[in-house]
C-alpha cells in the first residue's frame, strides 16, 4: 500500500521509545548500537519502502488480477 510518508520514528520518540528511519541495510546499525548498549525499553524500525521495487509474485498477480477483471468486462 502507498500512503503518504509519516515520521513513525518521530512519533515513537516521542513516545519515549528508541526508533530510526530504515531505508538500507546500512541503517540497521541504529538498532544494532541499541541491542550493544543493553536494549532497554522498545525500538521501532521506521521501514520505508519504495514503490520501484517490487515482488515478482505481486507483478503476476496484479496481472491476473487485470486479465480476470478484462475477461469479466467483455
Amino acid at each position: 500500500m502507498l500512503i503518504p510518508e509519516v515520521d513513525f520514528s518521530g512519533v515513537a520518540r516521542a513516545l519515549g521509545a528508541e526508533s530510526a528511519i530504515i531505508r538500507s541495510l546500512a541503517d540497521l546499525s541504529a538498532l544494532q548500537d541499541w541491542i550493544d548498549a543493553g536494549a532497554k525499553g522498545t525500538f521501532v524500525a521506521d521501514c520505508r519502502i519504495t514503490s520501484s521495487v517490487r515482488a515478482p509474485w505481486l507483478s503476476e498477480w496484479m496481472a491476473a488480477s487485470q486479465a480476470a477483471k478484462a475477461a469479466v468486462a467483455g
